[in-house]
């Protein structure tokens, strides 16, 4: 029994200790949010889970984990196809019928607490896996410059999203959730929706990229019967979703985007006023909001007819999405929707700000050429 007991231990140890050639994260061990996992096979080579789920920069397309961007779920064949196709390095004895194993544990005094075991199969692992980076896809409002928005997130990131600092909270259990979501698909906790809704209103930022990664997660992990939601596209803008709060998210993005369109460098947004009222009770703020707004169209409308009449067919565009405004406080899962949509209405205005700004640029590097044709004809005839 002894020998036993001392040989999982030793077996553990070295899962840990194994790390990437460049000696970076453990390709068989995480250490995050107070939590350690060991990864390991029964036989062959075993999938590198902790520098998947720790290293952003690893490249996922090396082991066929890398996701459709168009897809929120892989297939049975998407996943047949990753699992035939030709793994280099450590995965050269890839085996997807070997038993996989997983272990997370937590220091308790002088012995060590086991917080959570798994035992499946690679292929199942590697199936959830790209499930699990598949849910992360999402629309990015910022997808190039000097910091743009990440494909991808580790597991520090999605667990820091839910709190002021993640450091002086008791994170484990989130930690363990993930974990248990990235190997095995079990659903993500409604408590997460709580911590992210919550932060959402109290932020500065509201709804940053990882907070809307994860609630996208945690929407596709589970079951919310009070939604109509349209799973398959919450990747990106669809103005076809029916549930009235994933429009109301998107109007409040609308408005505010109006707001500061007629009023530049403002220190105090409609969003920074508004976010946690319209998220939670939007009945008694739509009407003074949407009020309000007429002055800064009419504003717009003087002073930039172009801009003017793009708000005006966005407001418009919306709004003959609500027919009706929830009478009643929204719900845990109806708020996530609301911050998706707003995340999505940004998104979608970013990329109208870029697409114009494109467009300015060729009009006037356009103009630029053809007064130096111009210049040269002029200097030819001469």
């Amino acid at each position: 029994m002894v020998e036993t007991i001392f040989s999982h231990v030793v077996s553990i140890f070295m899962c840990l200790r194994r790390t990437s050639p460049g000696g970076g994260q453990a390709l068989n061990g995480v250490k995050t949010g107070g939590v350690t996992f060991a990864f390991w096979t029964k036989e062959g080579a075993t999938l590198p889970v902790g520098q998947i789920l720790t290293d952003e920069d690893f490249d996922l397309a090396s082991i066929g984990l890398a996701p459709d961007p168009t897809k929120q779920k892989a297939n049975a064949q998407e996943v047949g196809a990753a699992l035939s196709s030709p793994f280099k390095g450590a995965l050269a004895d890839f085996d997807p019928k070997a038993a996989f194993y997983a272990v997370g544990m937590t220091p308790s005094k002088s012995r060590v607490a086991v917080r959570t075991h798994l035992t499946t199969t690679v292929a199942d692992t590697l199936h959830h896996l790209r499930q699990y980076f598949a849910a992360q896809q999402l629309v990015k409002i910022n997808p190039a410059g000097k910091h743009p928005d990440r494909s991808t997130y580790d597991l520090y990131p999605l667990v820091s999203a839910m709190y002021r600092d993640a450091r002086k909270e008791h994170t484990e259990p989130d930690v363990d959730a993930l974990v248990q979501f990235a190997l095995s698909g079990q659903p993500l906790p409604r408590s997460f929706l709580v911590k992210l809704n919550a932060r959402n209103r109290v932020d500065e930022y509201h709804v940053t990229r990882p907070r809307a990664v994860l609630t996208k997660m945690v929407l596709l992990s589970r079951e919310f019967k009070e939604l109509e939601m349209d799973k398959d596209s919450l990747d990106a803008l669809n103005p076809n979703q029916k549930e009235p709060a994933y429009h109301l998210g998107r109007l409040l993005a609308v408005l505010d985007d109006i707001q500061t369109s007629a009023m530049r460098g403002v220190n105090t947004t409609l969003v920074d006023r508004f976010y946690g009222s319209m998220s939670t009770t939007p009945y008694a703020v739509v009407g003074r909001l949407i009020h309000g707004s007429q002055a800064h169209l009419q504003k717009l409308r003087k002073e930039k007819p172009g801009v003017y009449k793009l708000k005006q067919d966005e407001l418009e565009a919306v709004m003959s999405r609500l027919k009706d405004i929830p009478a009643r406080p929204l719900t845990t899962a109806q708020q996530a929707l609301f911050a998706l949509g707003y995340y999505h209405q940004r998104a979608h205005i970013s990329e109208g700000i870029r697409e114009g700004k494109a467009a300015k640029d060729a009009k006037a590097e356009a103009e630029k050429n053809a007064n130096n044709d111009a210049t040269d004809t002029n200097e030819g005839d001469q």
